[in-house]
């Protein structure tokens, strides 16, 4: 209780270059790791946009190909 209150950096005491250096290190990881997730992500968006264009592309050619064969239906029936 009649201790004065620690400040800034003396709770780390000898090992203050020791902690900064682990703090360091760990925030390198750190944003390494959230870049990697963002290229992920990124990645991952990139996919569903072609995916949903290679969809687009099928259903419409399915279309086309019903509408082609009721035409040669029609013909056929005459």
């Amino acid at each position: 209780m009649t201790r004065k209150a620690l400040d800034g950096d003396e709770w780390r005491g000898n090992r203050k270059e020791e902690h900064e250096g682990l703090r360091d290190a760990i925030k390198a990881k750190f944003d390494e790791a959230e870049s990697h997730i963002e290229q992920l992500l990124e990645d991952i968006r990139a996919k569903k946009a072609q995916l949903q264009s290679s969809i687009e592309t099928m259903q419409n050619t399915m279309m086309l190909n019903e509408l082609l064969i009721r035409e040669e239906r029609e013909k056929a029936r005459g």
